[in-house]
């Protein structure tokens, strides 16, 4: 593995001629397909009001795309995520006191069906986080 920024290649043709060429280092594969910091920014934003998958939709609909050229799915956010080390939307609601349709239902004293009785019928409130989760 080379250091420098250039690489010095020495060439023999069939006929016995050389040349010496010198080429720039090209990228790291993983550099070239870099998520713009301008969308982490906004995907960090929006993680505060919506899922991943509603954030993937939105951007998609702006027409902004992925490193590789790709329309975003929730998937992708969430390993964008993890990648630059920014907080999920779980993470984001436990840390401010929600609790899960578990933990609910055992605080209550009641099964969690219940809990989902009451969630729907506007008793208690919920959270989205991702696909029918709530918290």
């Amino acid at each position: 593995m080379t250091k420098g920024k250039e690489i010095t290649l020495g060439v023999r043709f069939k006929g016995g001629a050389t040349t010496v060429l010198t080429v720039p280092v090209p990228h790291p594969y993983w550099e070239l397909h870099r998520l713009d910091p301008a969308v982490m920014q906004e995907i960090d934003r929006l993680l505060e009001h919506h899922t991943e998958a509603e954030i993937a939709a939105m951007l998609n609909a702006r027409g902004l795309r992925t490193g590789y050229d790709l329309t975003f799915n929730a998937v992708g956010i969430q390993h964008a995520l993890r990648r630059h080390g920014i907080k999920s939307r779980w993470q984001r609601l436990r840390e401010c006191g929600l609790l899960t349709i578990e933990e609910m239902a055992t605080l209550l004293h009641t099964s969690q069906t219940m809990i989902w009785y009451w969630r729907c019928h506007g008793v208690l409130q919920g959270e989205a986080y991702g696909a029918r989760q709530f918290l």
